[in-house]
């Protein structure tokens, strides 16, 4: 380890030390705040933060309650009203699915909180601010959830931006249709659409959100130049969708993809993963068409039937099944993602950072490397595995099988960034890619999971779970208080200038045309740097998969 790292860390342990208890940590009380801000529809106010310096906007509108006749339809301008509007409190969450009930149990670890209070009118969003006045053209983070394209909502428990904001950044966290109510595509509503397509409605919502902000924020101090969008899991798909849009072109400075990566939009799936693939506009009207089948309903029923039926009666799980597509619509989705963002020059200007959280796409459960080399042929291939020569070049012993067991599964994950990062760089001008793997467990679990970096990427350690499920008692411990410290600076650093480094940080290598490192986040932050045979193979694997080989 260089002595730069040693004197990061050691820098990183004071600041950390200094710092506890953090859940003991409130905004000082003669902080003013932005006070009235001045929206393009009337004027709001917000609150203090409960952990810092910052004035919380909660449950702005940003578009018109999509209810009634304006149940999927495009989302329009919300009415204008007069006085202040005070916004102290959360709106609703997006209608959720019935599967999601045992998700949203208090304590869980998706959902600590419990399940949320739950309506069709769910167009808000939500405004960390720490400025105090609007002239500070702060950058601004906009913030999409995840829980695929049917369940999540902007304020959950890990999603509070007092902490994030704290670093000089302004945060957004959207709320959006969800579902059934976000996604369902139906020939009578493609025959009814001005742009002759249905679909996409929670999707549109996104855009709206940024339009939103890019002519609204400078208003909160927000800089509308300094946009960055980013999100986890469906919140991904969500931020690749809204990059890709035509009408969020030049407004998005840059964007982070946490946990899922639908850039290369195949209906063929990497071996472990879940594809992630553009509909026709005939396919996702066919899965419509078949959901209300499935629910006893007529083809051809009409559309004011539909939009007079009670939600929940329309929140099923058939339904459900007909709402979780992209959709080439036309107009906001006019081809395949991959066709943006593999296209030449699409991402000039625009940076991008990329990961997955080590251990959540799984490991191999070999015992020998014997095993771990068939279970590789199994996935692979004998082909590939023996042009690379994997057993002769891949130094896997009996004593260290085991962390090559999960090894391998993270690096076929971050080979397809890596790939990905390389072709931007070719493609591109003046667009850098940061790659990372997040590597800090939180401490009631054992291995890396699926959502478990966002309680450091909000810095949100402070929660108190008492009276909750036993499930979800994570003793946060300083390495964890260093951790979210460093990764929320990186992750601010980022949307102020388009890099994530900065002082008393451990440096994180930008991705090349020529070569693709990828930062390890933990305490012990470490560039991962150079190509195993394993990686080889996998470019290989990724370029014969989605047909990117010359």
């Amino acid at each position: 380890m260089s002595m730069k790292k040693v004197w990061s860390l050691f820098v990183a342990l004071l600041i950390a030390l200094s710092m506890l208890p953090v859940s003991g940590m409130a905004a000082d009380a003669d902080f003013t705040g932005i006070g009235v801000v001045h929206t393009t529809a009337g004027d709001v106010s917000g609150v203090p933060g409960a952990l810092a310096n910052v004035t919380v906007f909660k449950g702005v509108p940003y578009a018109a309650a999509p209810v009634g006749d304006l149940r999927w339809k495009e989302p329009q301008d919300v009415e204008p009203w007069e006085g202040v509007r005070v916004c102290d409190t959360y709106a609703p969450a997006a209608i959720q699915p019935p599967y999601a009930q045992f998700m949203m149990r208090p304590g869980s670890d998706f959902y600590p909180a419990g399940a949320p209070e739950q309506s069709e009118d769910c167009l808000y969003l939500n405004i960390t601010t720490p400025a105090t006045s609007a002239d500070e053209k702060l950058p601004v983070m906009v913030w999409f959830h995840g829980g695929g394209l049917a369940h999540g909502y902007s304020w959950q428990v890990p999603f509070e931006g007092d902490k994030l904001a704290e670093n000089g950044v302004i945060v957004v966290t959207v709320g959006h249709r969800l579902g059934v109510f976000g996604f369902l595509a139906l020939p009578q509503l493609s025959q009814e659409s001005e742009y002759g397509a249905s679909g996409n409605y929670g999707f549109m919502d996104c855009i709206k959100s940024v339009q939103w902000v890019h002519d609204n924020i400078a208003a909160f101090g927000g800089d509308p130049d300094r946009i960055t969008v980013f999100g986890q899991s469906g919140g991904s798909l969500k931020t690749a969708v809204t990059v890709a849009a035509p009408q969020t072109q030049g407004m998005i400075a840059g964007f982070m993809n946490q946990s899922v990566f639908p850039e290369f939009d195949s209906k063929v799936a990497p071996v472990n993963a879940m594809a992630f693939s553009s509909n026709t506009l005939e396919e996702s009207e066919q899965q419509g068409v078949a959901a209300l089948e499935a629910m006893g309903l007529s083809a051809d029923i009409s559309l004011e039937e539909l939009r007079a039926m009670p939600a929940e009666d329309l929140n099923t799980n058939e339904l459900l099944g007909a709402a979780g597509a992209v959709t080439i619509d036309g107009k906001y989705v006019t081809g395949r993602l991959s066709d943006f963002f593999l296209g030449e020059g699409n991402l000039n200007g625009i940076a991008q950072v990329a990961g997955w959280v080590y251990g959540e796409r799984g490991s191999y459960e070999a015992k020998t490397p014997e095993e771990l080399f068939a279970m590789v042929r199994a996935d692979y291939g004998d082909e590939l595995v023996d042009k690379y020569d994997l057993e002769h070049t891949l130094p896997v012993t009996q004593a260290n099988v085991g962390w090559y067991n999960l090894y391998l599964k993270n690096a076929a994950a971050m080979d397809e960034l890596r790939l990905f990062a390389k072709l931007k760089a070719e493609r591109n001008e003046n667009s850098p890619t940061y790659l990372y793997t997040f590597g800090r467990v939180t401490p009631n679990k054992d291995m890396g999971w699926h959502s478990g970096e966002l309680w450091y990427v909000f810095n949100e350690l402070g929660y108190s779970f008492q009276g909750m499920d036993a499930e979800w008692q994570p003793a946060w411990e300083v390495y964890d208080y260093m951790v979210g410290d460093m990764t929320s600076a990186y992750w601010a650093n980022f949307a102020k200038s388009g890099d994530p480094n900065g002082e008393g940080l451990a440096e994180w290598p930008v991705t090349t045309a020529d070569a693709q490192p990828y930062e390890y986040i933990d305490v012990m932050s470490t560039s991962m740097e150079g190509n195993t045979s394993f990686d080889a193979m996998m470019t290989e694997y990724y370029m014969n998969l989605y047909s990117l080989a010359e």
